[in-house]
């Protein structure tokens, strides 16, 4: 498996500092509750949320995180109920799948989709393909148009599936209906780094991530939605945001640079490991916030390279990915930290109830949720970034 970069990231965490920091795009907090900040949306977008029910599910996802992370980018989508004008209301529908998929809450408003998530059980096999074929027959059924460019599916699982060919021609499917659709693998096997699965993917503008824990599921959420789950939505930063203890893919070729960027704090120990799937040469260069080099390094057609370096400060950094074949590849960027896992419990958060872009404030769980508080072992640790802004405010609970 090619996990070079995952399977050492849980190192040492350091204690929670009580301090914010904020410079150019990024904000870092760490006063024991995590941020994320989007850009404003207007609503209108068709978005499918696609959860492994699977048996292996039971011991991969004990705590049952990815149904916590699939409630909580639920309650981000802009509900029917007071709403006027701007920001129009989102649809949202939620597909689980094992031996087959079942829609268990058809397109909709999001306000009433809560109460799907409880279905979902780990039990059975896994065919994500279907998934991904009743999400997309879900956000192209007549009567709720548009869907090119308003409309994304995310799936998370760690299954493999039976048929990968058919998961490929359903995500092409879905690119070529100008559907975004975003991937999350926890634990994945190595037929799940196939170039042509992640380049499908890719191509369709979604997020690919993998992870090694469940704990870190909440970063793929974080990475999601600063790419936006619709190309309706507005990419937070020119470059691909990176967090401790997340796998992403991206495209490569044609002699074009890839951006990626991360908020460091001073003395925080960091190690990027990168490596091509699609057996390509890539030369990688990490800066400062000013563009002088701190460390480059190169890979071989197969095997990764990997950048050292030790924070003497807080700041933001960039790392840039290029190769000189002309030819399209996908290749990978993972990230390790002496600070841990980034980012923050999964808990309950209000749903939004007007049409206002102000911060969605964190807090106790509202009477009717069913959410479990979760805890973890991650450090409160995040990039994100500024205004205007959306709020998106998940608790910590400290250990």
């Amino acid at each position: 498996m090619k996990f070079h970069g995952i399977l050492g990231a849980a190192l040492a965490v350091t204690p929670v500092l009580g301090s914010l920091y904020r410079n150019g795009l990024f904000i870092r907090q760490e006063s024991g509750e995590c941020q994320i900040e989007l850009p404003p949306t207007n609503g209108g977008r068709k978005v499918a949320i696609v959860l492994d029910s699977s048996g292996s599910m039971s011991s991969n996802d004990p705590n049952d995180l990815r149904i916590v992370a699939g409630k909580s980018l639920n309650r981000q989508l802009v509900p029917g109920s007071g709403t006027t004008g701007n920001p129009r209301s989102d649809l949202v529908t939620v597909v689980d799948f094992d031996d087959e998929a079942r829609v268990i809450y058809p397109l909709g408003d999001p306000a009433g989709a809560d109460g799907a998530f409880d279905l979902i059980d780990s039990s059975g096999g896994t065919w994500i393909a279907d998934g991904v074929d009743k999400a997309l027959s879900e956000l192209t059924k007549p009567g709720n148009d548009p869907t090119a460019d308003r409309s994304g599916i995310l799936v998370l699982t760690d299954g493999e599936d039976f048929d990968t060919d058919g998961l490929i021609q359903q995500i092409e499917r879905a690119g070529t209906a100008d559907v975004r659709v975003s991937f999350g693998f926890l634990a994945p096997s190595e037929s799940f780094f196939e170039p042509d699965l992640l380049a499908a993917i890719l191509r369709t503008g979604g997020t690919y991530t993998s992870f090694a824990t469940a704990e870190a599921v909440q970063s793929f959420l974080f990475l999601v939605l600063s790419n936006g789950l619709t190309a309706a939505d507005n990419s937070v930063t020119t470059g691909q945001l990176l967090l401790p203890g997340v796998t992403v893919a991206k495209l490569s070729g044609a002699g074009q640079p890839v951006s990626f960027t991360y908020a460091t704090q001073a003395t925080e120990q960091l190690v990027f490991t990168f490596e091509s799937l699609s057996s390509q040469v890539l030369d990688g260069e990490l800066k400062d916030a000013s563009g002088n080099s701190l460390g480059s390094n190169s890979t071989t057609s197969t095997d990764p390279a990997s950048i050292s370096y030790t924070a003497d400060a807080s700041g933001n950094l960039q790392f840039e990915v290029i190769t000189n074949d002309p030819a399209e590849g996908v290749f990978q960027v993972s990230l390790n930290s002496s600070l841990g896992i980034a980012g923050c419990n999964l808990t309950t958060i209000p749903s939004p109830t007007n049409s206002t872009n102000g911060t969605i404030p964190s807090g106790t769980p509202t009477p009717t949720s069913t959410i479990p508080p979760i805890v973890t072992g991650g450090a409160a640790r995040v990039a994100t970034v500024g205004a205007p802004l959306v709020g998106f405010l998940l608790a910590l609970a400290a250990l």
